[in-house]
């Protein structure tokens, strides 16, 4: 696993220096670039991006975990066969070119030190991985 329940717990630990942080904030920058082609972490790197602007120590275990995984995961890749047109993930139909399909997902605020929902999407293009996202809603849940 790319980390555990800790990662969505109240952050109230001391922060990081000046040194630290700018060290914190370049391997993250890293970890987002990389999450765009590894949709395993993708929560995870948007989870750990948003303590950016004022790191603490508190994420930093969860970051070297997150690494971790990474190391031991790195023959992970995205597979792109050549496409079929008309051929999906889930659907097959011959009398489309393009075949697009969108999966998507929300955990329903179960952050509770911010209680906003995220939202997660993969798409597919002729069966083929194009895009995956993971975001945070602006709207706070309250039931």
């Amino acid at each position: 696993m790319p980390s555990d329940s800790a990662l969505q717990q109240e952050d109230n630990a001391q922060k990081l220096s000046a040194a630290n942080a700018k060290n914190y904030r370049s391997v993250i920058g890293l970890l987002l670039y990389l999450s765009r082609d590894r949709a395993d972490i993708m929560f995870v790197v948007k989870e750990l991006a948003s303590a950016m602007s004022s790191p603490s120590l508190c994420p930093v275990p969860l970051l070297r975990k997150l690494i971790g995984f990474i190391k031991h995961t790195g023959d992970i890749g995205v597979k792109l066969p050549f496409p079929e047109h008309g051929v999906g993930k889930f659907k097959q139909g011959t009398e489309v070119f393009w075949l697009l399909e969108t999966y998507t997902d929300a955990d329903w605020s179960s952050n509770k030190a911010h209680r906003r929902s995220t939202s997660c999407s993969i798409h597919f293009l002729n069966g083929c991985f194009c895009f995956g996202s993971s975001r945070s809603q602006k709207v706070i849940s309250l039931s």
